[in-house]
């Protein structure tokens, strides 16, 4: 169910700011870093709303930082530079193998893939928020009083270098992770890493669809009733199969509000005996929910993964046999996977631009 319309998003996140500031206040610690714990805990509860909130944000966000550094930069004095340089450097290596270790350790954990894990923490290194809030902290402690020329000194220098290294490293950790220019709209740009399950199993068409359509319940805000949707969905499959040959299937039904393209993608690499058409076992199940203004969305997936399974044995074979979410997810966005994850505006037609 949905709790809070789209259409009060912008204001419930202006709440959850100034509530996570009002109660640091109230308890005595760093606003800073109750504002950023309020954001991660809101993103991991509704993931789903992260880039409608990232979008009402977006007008204001660059005067919000431009405002904030600027207020930090101006208590850097430059004359106490010099005499602690030695500090500064060791806290801002410091602080990189903080930031490189600590990614590598946590995506490490989630089982995200290689180049998340490599570069992920380089990426991060223009990110001072913390680092500032953390010199505010000491500067209002009395009790540090007497450190907070130094501290300011070393902070602000370091995060200083960090503003003016930190994008060319970001581009760098993008190039070489080969996410650069990644940002555009692709085609299964809805099959992310918690919309993927591998070792699926089941004796009946049935069975796997309804196991599919948990999690698709599970991982998306839907507003059709599940069991509804299901039946749509195993009536849609009776009618006709969705069966593609090769190994693949893709059950789907255009009853969505919305634009938004909404699945998931079940593995077996045991083989599933569904009744393919074909008489082979299937090895990947792609479940749609198709808004109604686009229809035409899941003939292009269907297209797209039939072009794929048929003329690249190798990347079927690699799909089929994906060892977690993070490996399929992997070998869909991959550079070589443009056959059947292409950007969408590159598919365009010159009319439809």
């Amino acid at each position: 169910e949905t709790v809070v319309s789209p259409a009060y998003l912008g204001p419930l996140m202006l709440v959850v700011i100034l509530a996570a500031w009002g109660l640091a206040q109230a308890f005595e610690v760093s606003s800073i870093l109750a504002c950023t714990f309020a954001g991660i805990a809101l993103t991991n509860a509704r993931h789903d709303i992260t880039r409608a909130a990232e979008g009402y944000l977006h007008p204001f966000g660059g005067f919000l930082f431009a405002t904030f550094y600027t207020l930090a930069g101006m208590r850097l004095n430059f004359a106490l530079v010099v005499p602690v340089a030695g500090l500064v450097l060791l806290f801002f290596v410091s602080r990189l193998f903080g930031k490189v270790t600590s990614a590598f350790v946590a995506m490490s954990a989630a089982r995200m893939t290689r180049a998340v894990r490599r570069y992920l923490g380089l990426a991060l290194l223009p990110h001072g928020g913390v680092a500032v809030g953390l010199v505010l902290i000491v500067s209002n402690t009395p009790e540090l009083a007497h450190l907070t020329d130094v501290t300011t000194a070393v902070a602000l220098a370091a995060l200083a270098i960090n503003q003016l290294i930190g994008p060319s490293a970001t581009r760098f950790a993008l190039t070489q992770a080969r996410e650069a220019g990644q940002d555009r709209p692709r085609l299964l740009d809805f099959l992310l890493e918690q919309n993927i399950v591998v070792d699926v199993t089941g004796v009946s068409k049935k069975e796997v669809i309804t196991k599919l359509v948990n999690r698709l319940y599970s991982s998306h805000d839907m507003n059709i009733n599940k069991d509804a949707f299901l039946a749509e969905v195993l009536a849609r499959e009776e009618e006709t199969s969705t069966c593609l040959g090769e190994g693949f299937m893709i059950p789907h039904i255009s009853i969505m509000e919305g634009d938004e393209v909404r699945g998931v993608l079940g593995i077996s690499s045991r083989g599933l005996d569904l009744d393919a058409p074909d008489g082979r076992l299937v090895h990947a199940i792609v479940l749609l929910a198709v808004p109604k203004g686009e229809k035409n969305r899941h003939l292009e997936i269907l297209a797209a993964f039939a072009r794929a399974v048929t003329r690249d044995p190798n990347l079927r074979e690699q799909l089929y046999h994906a060892r977690s979410p993070a490996h399929a997810y992997r070998i869909i966005h991959a550079e070589d996977g443009s056959d059947f994850n292409y950007f969408l505006d590159d598919n365009l037609a010159p009319s439809q631009i």
